[in-house]
């Protein structure tokens, strides 16, 4: 006599669907620190060279005492059901001699493929 769960067919489904979800977590999390070091090659830099390989900045603001050059990315993408919304914040805090001091992330889609001088077309 075999026993059966009545969710034991959905099982393994169940085990790829957590194994995807895990992946994409890890993922996100390598992605992010790359994109980190992709962006933390400007800082040090003058400002003029972040213009020159990112293009204009979106927007240009003052923060902190320092100019911030944002760059930003937003997409919307079908999700299944739910529509999602991709989006990358990039910010280079730039001090008063114009050199870059630090730079910022914020979103959930910061990776050089979306974000950056190559996403720009430079």
């Amino acid at each position: 006599m075999r026993l059966a769960f009545p969710c034991s067919r959905h099982a393994g489904a169940i085990l790829v669907l957590a194994a995807a979800v895990l992946g994409l977590a890890a993922c996100a999390d390598s992605d992010d620190t790359a994109y980190q070091g992709f962006i933390g090659r400007w800082v040090g830099k003058p400002a003029s060279q972040v213009v020159a390989d990112w293009g204009p900045p979106d927007y240009k603001t003052a923060e902190r005492g320092m100019d911030v050059l944002q760059y930003n990315y937003s997409e919307a993408i079908s999700w299944g059901e739910r529509p999602k919304r991709l989006t990358c914040s990039t910010n280079f805090l730039v001090d008063s001699a114009g050199i870059v001091r630090s730079a910022e992330t914020e979103g959930n889609a910061c990776f050089t493929k979306t974000s950056g001088p190559a996403a720009r077309g430079r």
